[in-house]
């Protein structure tokens, strides 16, 4: 009774920090959970993917939600690429019931593998970009906000530099779109 509590316990921990980083990072929380399936759950390796792809269903629609009231994502390729997902998928999971365990594991790891390695270079070659107070949380005084000190000294019109407002301006818009 306990090992079954503490697997469902630990089932669910698992799942809620996979929500948060697929809502975050826009993952669908393979790339977390079929390893944890393999690893921490000792699942088989086509158990591991079909579960993993399984779990991704609330995920996705929960965290895809919020990005669209967000305006944070571009729905119409979102649909035209799971579309062609849904058409598809049934192959790769025919794929996955005929092939060898390791195969699928070795391919599983070889995508996550490239991802990350990819992922990680564009990171690092990417122009650094310096934050304000108001984006870092700092704090100014006893409990007053910097933001509003940054916004009024941020337009063309309240700074010295005419080209600073032009930039702050130019980054205001790009984000409203």
């Amino acid at each position: 009774m306990v090992s079954v509590v503490l697997t469902i316990v630990g089932a669910v921990a698992l799942g809620a920090g996979v929500g948060i980083i697929a809502g975050m990072l826009g993952v669908g929380g393979g790339t977390v959970l079929l390893p944890a399936f393999r690893l921490l759950f000792d699942m088989s390796a086509v158990g591991s993917t079909a579960t993993s792809l399984f779990t991704i269903i609330p995920t996705s629609i929960s965290g895809g939600i919020s990005h669209v009231r967000n305006k944070t994502c571009v729905p119409k390729l979102g649909v035209a690429m799971g579309l062609g997902g849904a058409l598809t998928s049934w192959i790769g999971a025919r794929l996955a019931d005929v092939s060898p365990g390791w195969c699928v594991m070795l391919a599983a790891a070889a995508a996550i593998g490239y991802s990350a390695t990819t992922m990680f270079r564009k990171a690092m070659s990417a122009p650094k970009e310096k934050k304000s107070p108001a984006e870092t949380g700092a704090q100014v005084g006893a409990g007053v906000s910097a933001e509003p000190m940054v916004g009024m000294s941020a337009g063309a019109e309240a700074s010295a530099d005419p080209a600073a407002g032009a930039s702050v301006a130019a980054e205001v818009g790009a984000g409203a779109e």
